[in-house]
């Protein structure tokens, strides 16, 4: 498999959607091919709004869908991260904690869920305020 690291922004091609469609997908965990996905409009309660302004792989603004991490099978990785534009891009650090914390605080998500959005998006588990 290609390179790909945690806050990598892919492009990935999603046979779930209707119709079938490139999606964008935040990864939070390689080991696992654990992800969140973007989407255009926010579809899911809970989300996080990023604005195209901050994050040069957005075509418009958009929103991170926090109602769940996306497991993504082993070829469908393999094929989206041989393609030559994957990465498309990487979270700042400034954004990767805000979704960070947005994760931080949805029901939604298990506390397991949660710790591996932190540690992916943020770093170790000393530093993360719930943590203690």
């Amino acid at each position: 498999m290609g390179e790909i690291r945690p806050r990598d922004v892919i492009r990935i091609f999603d046979t779930q959607t209707r119709p079938q469609k490139t999606k964008r997908l935040i990864c939070v965990c390689v080991r696992e091919r654990l992800f969140l996905g973007i989407n255009s409009e926010p579809l899911w309660q809970p989300h996080i709004k990023i604005n195209q302004a901050d994050c040069n792989f957005l075509d418009w603004d958009s929103y991170v869908e926090l109602n769940e991490l996306i497991r993504v099978g082993v070829s469908e990785l393999r094929e989206a991260v041989a393609l030559s534009d994957n990465p498309i891009g990487q979270l700042s650090d400034e954004i990767a904690r805000r979704i960070a914390f947005a994760a931080l605080q949805a029901s939604t998500l298990s506390d397991e869920r949660r710790r591996i959005v932190w540690e992916g998006l943020v770093g170790t588990e000393s530093q993360n305020p719930e943590s203690d």
